[in-house]
């Protein structure tokens, strides 16, 4: 990469015209792959940086307080848009997990994020979608890929987004009903930490299997049983399930830990229904019935570069040509177990040589590409910066970014 900072721009870089003549060069992957609960702050500020995101935000804050369900994530963009520090702060780490703040909420900060990029680049969304080869995401992650798939014009990546927002917030509502409807009628451990996903590090997809399998047919009579919904790398695995039931598969795995021939981590994550899991199954025709009144409907043929689903077959939407993808997409962020090495092989060997672009939110899932990525969310969400030095290593980072994509001296970024 060519970089000199002492030759960066002053301002942040508006490329506008310099980029029209080199895109037909430059290719992108796209890849929404944020983890964690960190996800309002970083919204927060991309509120607080972008006025584009500040119009995004508040067309969704108006269109989550039509829905017919009354939901805390219209109050809550409500109080963002009002720069409400205080109300924000006394948010809790569980009120911003539970399953119908974080799924429309989440969605809604990559989108802000991509937006937000393209504000710092001068662009618009179909000036840069011809650079797109290729996309994928994590849970929410992967509508936000399709939308950027489907959508042509900068209108109507914003449009469709909305739509996507409002489905985001069904979605998590109903997941979360499907779960309580099992949940509810298992007895309880008194004074647990357990919550419904237990991230395990350390151990091989093969090995853990073993153990799950085994734990289910010894706790069969008294719960639902417990599975792997999550094979995020060769030893980062999320298995999912009541409460109850991963309370005891966590003392039966920490029980090994004498015996492990490698060590092991166990981490319960702060989620209130387990993602990913069978039992939200029961939620899959009443989602599909919103996305229906929703108008939305997104056929393969629409899909305008390769977006990979997230199951063990690493299908590209592109393949299903007339069909709707809604349902597949639906079912891969509510029941359907994610397979991220099959993601990053699939990907890479459709896309080749790209730079791979990652827009958050929090912390990522690397994909096994050759090239490195750029994690776009970690330079749009820094804090407002009260020194200038800090401020142009802000830009430093932005410039770079862009110079990196266009495979051009960082010198040349801000000219016109």
């Amino acid at each position: 990469m060519n970089s000199n900072p002492e030759h960066t721009a002053s301002t942040l870089p508006k490329l506008d015209a310099f980029l029209l003549s080199d895109l037909r060069d430059a290719k992108v992957l796209v890849q929404f792959g944020g983890q964690g609960s960190g996800y309002l702050g970083e919204l927060a500020q991309l509120v607080k940086s972008f006025e584009t995101v500040r119009d995004l935000v508040s067309r969704a804050q108006a269109a989550l307080e039509h829905t017919a369900l009354a939901n805390e994530a219209s109050c809550i963009l409500h109080s963002l848009l009002l720069a409400d520090h205080e109300l924000i702060a006394r948010l809790s780490k569980s009120a911003l997990s539970r399953a119908c703040v974080s799924y429309p909420l989440v969605f809604l900060t990559q989108l802000a994020s991509y937006v937000a990029f393209l504000e710092t680049g001068g662009l618009t969304h179909q000036r840069f979608l011809p650079m797109i080869q290729g996309g994928t995401g994590h849970s929410q992650g992967l509508v936000a890929a399709v939308l950027l798939a489907a959508a042509t014009t900068q209108d109507e990546l914003v449009e469709l987004g909305l739509q996507f927002v409002q489905l985001m917030h069904y979605h998590g509502v109903l997941a979360q009903e499907a779960f309580d409807a099992v949940n509810d009628g298992v007895p309880k451990v008194v004074g647990t930490v357990a919550t419904p996903m237990l991230l395990v590090r350390g151990w091989s997809e093969a090995l853990l299997s073993g153990i799950v399998a085994e734990f289910n047919l010894d706790t069969a009579p008294h719960n639902p049983p417990v599975q792997i919904s999550l094979v995020n790398d060769a030893t980062s695995i999320v298995v999912t399930g009541v409460p109850t039931a991963l309370h005891r598969l966590y003392a039966t795995l920490d029980g090994k830990q004498s015996v492990a021939v490698a060590p092991f981590l166990l981490e319960f994550l702060p989620v209130s229904c387990p993602f990913h899991n069978d039992m939200l199954r029961a939620g899959q025709s009443s989602i599909e019935a919103h996305a229906t009144a929703l108008g939305l409907c997104v056929r393969g043929s629409a899909v305008q570069f390769p977006v990979i689903g997230t199951t063990v077959q690493g299908v590209n939407f592109q393949s299903y040509d007339d069909r709707d993808i809604v349902p597949d997409l639906i079912r891969m962020q509510l029941s359907d177990a994610i397979h991220w090495p099959t993601v990053s092989t699939t990907l890479h060997s459709l896309v080749g040589q790209c730079i791979a672009l990652d827009f958050g939110p929090g912390r990522s899932l690397s994909l096994d590409l050759p090239n490195p990525c750029i994690r776009v969310s970690g330079i749009l969400h820094q804090s407002p910066t009260t020194t200038t030095a800090l401020k142009s290593q802000q830009e430093i980072q932005l410039a770079t970014a862009w110079a990196d994509l266009l495979n051009v001296n960082v010198a040349s970024i801000g000219r016109k």
